[in-house]
């Protein structure tokens, strides 16, 4: 049973998450700057928080670093899509998956060696996907994660699905 400590930091990291999103497709200087001091101060609470918590697993709290949108792309043909992340130095070994059928999160642990720690969360994905078939490559210099579409030959005319709070489209590459 979840008390309410572990309730808000569950919401807590929801709104962090969301203003991780709003920060990375910020267009107007300044805006970025202005959500990255809001995403610290909730960082600063959910790190207090946990450690009131016991039995709080060390990963929860560890700060990740989110992957902006300059640092991925993605791509697509008739049966998958496939989304590139530029990421150098990941052991597959210290990598957390979470691919959901229409959610992504991708935590990358020790990046270099030097304790960093990056992730990639998509927003809600545009059509579902298979994620028992979905697999995760890594490359010196990339990670590609290729995403078993459910409608094969549909092709997606965005990564993500619009809401009212969208800013932009995401980056495409159709390979037909």
């Amino acid at each position: 049973m979840s008390t309410d400590k572990e309730i808000t930091q569950h919401l807590l990291e929801a709104q962090r998450l969301e203003l991780m999103k709003f920060r990375d497709s910020a267009e107007v200087p300044g805006v970025a700057d202005i959500l990255s001091s809001d995403i610290q101060k909730i960082d600063s609470k959910i790190l207090s928080l946990a450690s009131k918590l016991k039995n709080l697993e060390v990963d929860s709290v560890k700060k990740y670093r989110n992957l902006g949108t300059n640092h991925w792309y993605w791509a697509q043909d008739n049966k998958n899509v496939m989304i590139m992340l530029m990421i150098s130095h990941v052991d597959s070994e210290k990598m957390e998956k979470n691919i959901l059928s229409d959610f992504v999160d991708i935590k990358f642990h020790d990046v270099e060696g030097e304790g960093k720690h990056q992730r990639f969360v998509s927003r809600k994905l545009l059509k579902e996907i298979v994620p028992g078939g979905s697999s995760v490559e890594v490359k010196e210099d990339t990670v590609t994660i290729v995403l078993p579409k459910c409608e094969e030959g549909y092709y997606w005319s965005d990564l993500f699905k619009k809401d009212k709070n969208s800013v932009g489209a995401s980056k495409r590459r159709s390979m037909a």
